[in-house]
């Protein structure tokens, strides 16, 4: 089969590249325009800047802890996609299937009959597992069974795969 030939010639290298043009890649002059001066800074925004909420000096307060526990907890809110709950202080609320003994009815056949208990106690959330199948985590972390386990303003509790987020109040 025949071979196209080059617009060059068969085999002849292709013309050379026109030589770089004078100031290429030079920086750009400014057509006299000012700088741009630079973008305000808000002093309580700086990092270690000493500047209160009021720009009245002293240092600014901490930011609160989401996992800090409530002081004097007198409720606290369970919300989640299996519904609202609400437990009283000095109640337990018992969480799993079985709708005769739980108050937080999860109807899910990942999760225990009865699967934990939660209380009030102290201003404080706790937990225990009843021994689940598939255990109950706060924060990710999976709690002993038969333990009550604290749970901190503003936690992830997960019965088996149900996950709630918890507000005291």
């Amino acid at each position: 089969s025949p071979v196209a030939a080059s617009p060059y010639g068969y085999g002849a290298p292709p013309p050379a590249y026109p030589p770089p043009q004078p100031n290429y890649g030079a920086p750009q002059p400014n057509y006299g325009a000012p700088p741009a001066p630079p973008a305000p800074v808000n002093p309580e925004f700086m990092y270690g800047s000493g500047a209160g909420p009021q720009f009245g000096g002293g240092a600014a307060p901490p930011p609160p802890n989401p996992y800090a526990a409530a002081v004097h907890a007198s409720r606290a809110t369970l919300q989640g996609s299996a519904g609202v709950f609400t437990v009283a202080a000095g109640t337990e609320l018992r969480a799993g299937r079985d709708s005769a003994q739980c108050g937080i009815l999860l109807n899910e056949p990942r999760v225990s009959g009865v699967h934990a208990t939660v209380k009030i106690e102290g201003g404080q959330l706790l937990v225990r597992d009843e021994n689940s199948n598939n255990g109950t985590t706060v924060n990710g972390n999976r709690i002993p069974p038969g333990i009550w386990a604290p749970v901190p303003n503003g936690s992830l509790l997960r019965f088996g795969p149900i996950e709630f987020s918890v507000r005291l109040e």
